[in-house]
């Protein structure tokens, strides 16, 4: 035979040709001759013999030691169709036959043992078994090509037969001891069975046929071991125990002609070689199967066509190179490397054809896999099957033995077993897997057929074989290989598993599909990757009963130029951890749309840190090339994404990002990596071309906290991605690293595409200690709505929710429904940073600011936060519009007091084309300004500034100071600012300025300042309390337009319009009643102008005023404004001299107006034109006050201790009505008095006799109907500071002057 090589994938292993013993080379006949060695005790053969159906030499004598019975020939060879037996004498249980001549032995025909000792056969010079060789031997036979057989101590050697020692103990255990160095060959062609073991040993073992042995089958040759079938003629090693094949150098199986050929053991197989075996058979074992090498480390396998290993018990070995390998084990299977080269090619692997019960597999989530070893590389792994599954020996491969070569009927063969005690685990370990051709199979399993009584299940891939690349397709020009592996407990990845169409740049074919199924955890080890990269990306799926745990990476590679759709990445369990920079990523990078991933977690989810490289943990789907990338939706009960993990689906290239849907009870975003770099976050973003996806949250509850991060924005080109955000219960977004916590859509500086919007619903929500909620254009593109739906929101601790925009696109809108309130309030912990709410325009925009709109029950803002809506660029600033059911309140400042609580709608810009600021609306029944809060609407560089409007129906109140601002409603024009002040419109039923709180309007540059309109039922300023409008610039001072249903009280208010440089603005006034009292002062002055003092116009049914309280239009270089008072009543108190006086010349110092216990009505100029005053003449009453009696007896006194208070009959009211005088009579049916009074008598001096009592007329004396009621004819003040309007001085009178009618 020629010398055959068959290469290992690092090496070659070369089986050497061995030379074939030819039958020719011996005696055509049966010559079996004694020698003289033994003496007195030599064989004795006894020709012709009748023995079990043949005729037969008879084999006799012999020298018997013990049990040891020795017998030596010079030749011994059995013809063909004839037999030798050897009688078995009483007692001896081992015969021991030696050939001392120069021949091999040839048995050809029957050999045979009358009895149930073991036989002996050595030969130095070989021993062949013929093809009509058969044994009938009851217990066992040895057969070897040793020159001796070792006896305790001592030898019985076939060479040097002189100095054998005939001993009485049993020869060696097995021929590892029992024999020395073999010299020769030994081949078999025969049927050889044996009762107990069958040992053949040699230097070279040549076989075909059949081996058959109830106890052990023993074949070891010292150099090559080769087994041979044919077509026609099976070649079979059984043993009932333990089957052993051992090729010191080589071992060369091929026995896959013949569909029965296989080699099979009752218990272990083992086969044993310095070098790889080379084994294509079929393998089944009831015990273990191992490949082991001479020093009982583990051994290797190859085979160029298709081993099939069946193994009740464990199967271990080092490698295997070869077509497709299927094994099927009842315990572990423990493999350092596979090298599957190709399929098989003669047709007889498991397929669903031959074996359609072992091809045809249901996994263990019910999904159907069809294996096929003839068409698909196959690497079939099978562990802790029930052995019943595992079949009889070949039976279940699609043939079994011929019946008459097992002597199951003479009992010598056991029965196969039902069950296998030796296998330990359901274990399968594997180091390297490697598949070499395209389109290849790796299945390995432990839930096939499983018995569920053993223990383990725990699949393993260790990456620790010869190429360390753990699981790998590595075949060109197709599809990457299918890798399926479905564990009953873990599954343990230490190294990558790598389905992959090569090569990676221009895949010819589709990425293989990976599956990995546990009932247990799913654990991936660092710096490994699961990977299927193709034309398609091949889909991964992996299902846990209990966890995923991932250290590695997991890929899904789609590139192609077509527009199909790469493979879908599945994790399912009960809980998912990527830890460590583990990553789990669906690419597209080319035409293709990329897969997608599916994330279903029971318990929970958790993405978090990074690897010593700073690699960060990732789940993401994204696109680099004009393919849309895929959707990833994650469904869990916790989600918690920390140290710098991240959840996203992107565009990096022209196709669009994809969907992002996370459905979680809880979701935990918490802080950064180590170098706080980067947030922990779930994103859909465009950093290409393309647009960003939808990122869809529902949830219970939701943090994010301590720098970690939501958002959907555009980079580049492309829009920013939709954010829809769900927290049924609470919305918590806290903190900062280097960055705030947030929840942002943007379109950056480099973008022109525009941002994403943001829709947040909630129960609670909650942004904290400078966390943000933004919506941002910062580039040519817009930027996103951001609309926010909740019960409550509470913005603590410098938190923000903002929308700008830093570019030319126009900022988002910034929507806020709250059902329940609004809170903000408060600084950070620094002072730094405010509360805010924010809707802005920054200084490098040109486009607009969005609107800031806020629904709610009840907004509350405090400590120095703030909402507004400010332009700092030539962008226009957006309006802010509040809408609440209940009450609006700003208390406060910050802690320093430098910085109001309040709301703004500001213009900053000052550029030449600078925005204006919006419009700020707010709308509620009560509107609170408290402690140095303000509203304001202003501007601050060119732009004009913005309008305020306020409807409140039941009152607005503006009450007190901070320790450095005054609490304010205030429309303002700065210093620096050149653009108009914006416009003031306050409804509502009661309004109350106090305590040196203010509603202004004011300009201190070149822009005119805002109109102040206020339309209420009531006014009341009190204790400082004024309203303002002011120009300290060159700019005029607005107009104040008061529309009061009711009244209007000052107690030390002001209302004025005045102005330093400028004109002053007009004062209208209309209301029912005008009290002014305490200093209160209305004033349109202009202290240091050629500006004139703005007019001055109060309507009013009454107009009082007192106490030093001033009304002034006055002027310095310019002309003095016009005071109209048009009033049905008007009363003003008295100068010191006892006369009234309305200042209407020029008087120098206006400070002279103020503080000089008067009334001044005055519409001077100090040097121009003084203004018109028009008030009601009061001529009249010209030092007519005067004074009541100290001892003047009050009505009510009177009334109230008369039986007129006592009674309970009402007979009528006296009603004035301030409007039109007194009734024409008393008898007016408009006017009833509660009292019947008598006349008013005059008092009677002290001690004087009291007139009798007079009965009441039922009218007052000297007064009859139809006469004149006279007119009052003077003002009498009465000792309370009350003044009442008289036709004469009353007389003192007496209680008794006031009684009861008789009649009543």
């Amino acid at each position: 035979m020629t010398i055959a090589a068959r290469c290992w994938q690092f090496g070659c292993w070369v089986g050497l040709g061995m030379g074939t013993l030819g039958v020719g080379a011996f005696p055509a006949l049966a010559q079996i001759v004694p020698d003289n060695t033994l003496a007195g005790e030599a064989s004795i053969v006894v020709p012709g013999q009748s023995l079990r159906g043949l005729m037969a030499d008879r084999i006799e004598g012999g020298a018997i030691r013990g049990s040891n019975l020795f017998h030596s020939f010079s030749d011994f060879h059995v013809a063909t169709g004839a037999a030798a037996y050897f009688s078995n004498p009483i007692g001896v249980e081992n015969i021991l036959t030696r050939v001392t001549g120069s021949q091999p032995s040839s048995i050809l025909g029957r050999l045979g043992v009358l009895g149930s000792a073991n036989l002996f056969l050595l030969n130095p010079n070989g021993i062949i078994f013929g093809a009509e060789a058969s044994l009938d031997i009851a217990g066992s036979f040895t057969a070897a090509t040793a020159s001796a057989i070792q006896l305790g101590t001592g030898q019985f050697r076939a060479s040097q037969p002189e100095t054998s020692q005939l001993l009485a103990v049993q020869p060696g255990a097995l021929f590892l001891d029992a024999l020395t160095t073999q010299q020769a060959s030994l081949s078999n062609r025969g049927r050889l069975i044996v009762g107990k073991d069958l040992t053949l040993a040699a230097a070279n073992l040549d076989l075909q046929g059949q081996l058959a042995a109830g106890g052990n089958l023993s074949l070891r040759a010292t150099d090559q071991l080769r087994l041979r079938d044919s077509v026609s003629n099976p070649a079979i090693l059984q043993a009932g125990r333990n089957l052993l094949v051992q090729g010191d150098r080589s071992i060369d199986l091929f026995t896959l002609n013949h569909p029965a050929s296989g080699l099979i053991a009752g218990a272990d197989l083992l086969l044993r070689s310095a070098n790889p075996v080379g084994g294509d058979a079929r393998y089944w074992a009831v015990g273990n199967f191992r490949i082991e090498q001479l020093d009982g480390q583990p051994g290797n396998l190859f085979s160029p066509y298709d081993p099939i290993i069946r193994s009740q018990g464990d199967v271990s070995f080092s490698g295997y190179q070869g077509s497709s390998l299927h094994i099927l084990a009842g315990g572990r299977v423990a493999i350092d490397t596979v090298v599957i080269t190709s399929s098989d090619t003669v047709a007889d692997t498991i397929n669903p054809t031959s074996t359609p019960t072992l091809a045809n597999v249901t996994l263990s989530d019910g999904t159907p896999l069809v294996i096929n070893g003839n068409a698909r590389p196959t690497l079939d792994i099978r562990a802790g099957m029930d052995p019943a599954a595992i079949g009889t020996p070949l039976g279940t491969v699609g043939a079994t033995f011929l019946g008459d070569i097992f002597f199951t009927s003479s009992g010598f063969l056991a029965a196969n077993p039902v069950n296998n005690p030796t296998a330990t685990s359901a274990d399968i370990t594997i180091g390297d897997a490697v598949i070499l051709a395209p389109g290849g199979m790796v299945y390995l399993t432990n839930q096939f057929a499983p018995n569920r009584s053993l223990t383990g299940g725990r699949i393993q891939v260790t990456g620790a074989g010869l190429v360390n690349l753990g699981v790998a397709s590595l075949g060109t020009g197709g599809d990457g290989s299918q890798i399926v592996i479905d564990s009953r407990s873990t599954i343990q990845l230490d190294a990558s598993l790598d389905a992959s169409s090569l090569p990676r740049n221009t895949p010819p074919g589709n990425g293989g599909p990976i599956t990995l199924l546990a009932a247990g955890d799913i654990v991936q080890a660092a710096d490994t990757v699961i990977l299927s990269g193709g034309r398609l990306g091949g889909a991964i799926t992996l299902k846990s009963g209990e966890a995923i745990r991932l250290n590695g990476d997991t890929f899904s590679i789609t590139n192609t130029t077509t527009t199909e759709k790469g493979g879908t990445i599945s994790l399912s369990s009960r809980s998912l951890a990527l830890l460590d920079g583990a990553r789990v990523i669906a690419l597209t990078t080319r035409n293709g749309t990329g897969g997608d991933i599916l994330v279903t977690a029971i318990d929970g989810v958790q993405v978090s840190g990074t690897s010593a490289s700073g690699q960060l943990s990732t789940i993401n789907t994204q696109t680099s090339g004009s393919g849309a990338a895929g959707n990833l939706t994650l469904a869990t009960g916790q989600l918690t994404v920390q140290g710098g993990g991240q959840i996203f689906a992107n565009s990096f290239g022209a196709g669009g990002g994809g969907n992002l849907t996370v459905n979680a009870t809880d979701i935990l975003l918490d802080g950064t990596n180590l170098a706080t770099t980067f947030a922990s976050s779930l994103a859909a973003n465009a950093v290409g071309s393309g647009n960003a996806g939808i990122l869809k949250i529902a949830s219970d509850r939701l943090t994010v906290q301590n720098g970690a991060q939501i958002g959907a924005g555009t980079f580049a080109a492309g829009n920013g991605g939709v954010l829809d955000i769900t927290a049924t219960e609470s919305l918590l977004v806290r903190g900062q690293a280097r960055a705030p916590s947030a929840i942002f859509t943007a379109a950056t500086s480099a973008s022109t595409g525009k941002a994403g919007t943001v829709a947040i619903r909630t129960g609670q929500l909650r942004v904290q200690d400078r966390a943000e909620i933004t919506a941002s254009a910062n580039g040519t593109g817009d930027g996103g709505n951001l609309g926010i739906t909740a019960n409550q929101v509470l913005v603590q601790e410098g938190g923000g929710i903002v929308a700008s925009t830093f570019g030319s696109g126009r900022g988002g809108t910034l929507t806020i429904a709250a059902r329940d309130f609004i809170e903000v309030t408060g600084r950070s912990l620094d002072g730094l940073t405010g509360s805010r709410l924010s809707v802005q325009s920054a200084a490098t925009a040109t486009g607009n600011a969005g609107n800031l709109i806020l629904e709610t029950g009840r907004l509350t803002l405090q400590g120095g936060a703030q909402i507004d809506s400010s332009t700092f660029g030539s962008g226009q600033g957006g309006n802010l519009s509040v809408n609440a059911t209940g009450l609006v309140e700003a208390i406060g400042t910050s802690l320093d007091g430098n910085i109001a609580s309040g709301l703004f709608a500001n213009a900053a810009g000052t550029t030449a084309n600078a925005g204006n600021g919006g419009v700020l609306a707010i709308n509620t029944p009560d509107l609170i300004v408290r402690e140095g809060a303000q509203l304001g609407v202003g501007t601050f560089g060119t732009g004009n500034g913005g309008r305020m409007v306020i409807s409140a129906p039941r009152s607005v109140l503006v009450s007190g100071r901070g320790s450095q601002a005054t609490s304010a409603l205030f429309s303002a024009s700065s210093r620096e600012a050149t653009g108009n002040a914006g416009e003031i419109q306050i409804a509502t039923g009661q309004l109350t300025v106090e305590a040196g709180g203010t509603i202004s309007t004011s300009t201190a540059s070149a822009g005119e300042g805002g109109n102040l309109q206020i339309q209420a039922n009531s006014l009341l300023l009190n204790s400082g309390g004024d309203i303002t409008s002011s120009s300290r610039g060159a700019g005029k001072a607005g107009n104040i337009r008061l529309v009061l249903g009711q009244s209007l009280r000052a107690s030390n208010g002001e209302i004025t319009a005045a102005a330093d440089r400028s004109g002053g603005g007009d004062i209208f006034i209309t209301a029912k009643d005008v009290q002014l009292r305490d200093s209160s002062l209305i004033s349109t002055s202009v202290s240091n102008s050629t500006g004139g003092g703005g007019n001055i116009t109060i309507q009013s049914d009454l107009f009082l005023a007192l106490e030093d309280s001033d009304i002034l239009a006055n002027a310095d270089l310019g002309a003095g404004g016009n005071i109209t008072i048009n009033s049905e009543v008007f009363l003003a108190d008295l100068f010191s001299t006892g006369r009234a006086f309305a200042v209407t010349v020029t008087s120098g110092n206006f400070a002279q107006f103020r503080g000089n216990n008067r009334v001044d009505i005055s519409a001077s100029s100090r040097v121009g034109i003084s203004g018109q005053v028009n008030i009601p003449d009061f001529s009249f009453l010209q030092n007519s006050l005067a004074s009541l009696a100290g001892n003047f007896v009050s009505p009510d006194q009177v009334v109230a201790g008369s039986c007129l208070a006592r009674r309970s009959v009402e007979s009528g009211s006296f009603v004035v009505t301030g409007t039109g005088g007194i009734p024409a009579t008393p008898l007016d049916p408009k006017v009833s008095s509660r009292y019947n009074l008598v006349q008013v008598k005059p008092l009677a001096s002290p001690g004087a006799v009291q007139p009798p009592v007079v009965p009441a007329p039922s009218r007052l004396a000297g007064w009859q109907p139809g006469e004149q009621i006279r007119e009052a004819q003077r003002l009498v003040s009465l000792p309370d500071g009350r003044i009442v309007a008289m036709a004469d001085l009353p007389q003192r009178a007496e209680p008794t002057d006031l009684f009861c009618h008789s009649d009543n």
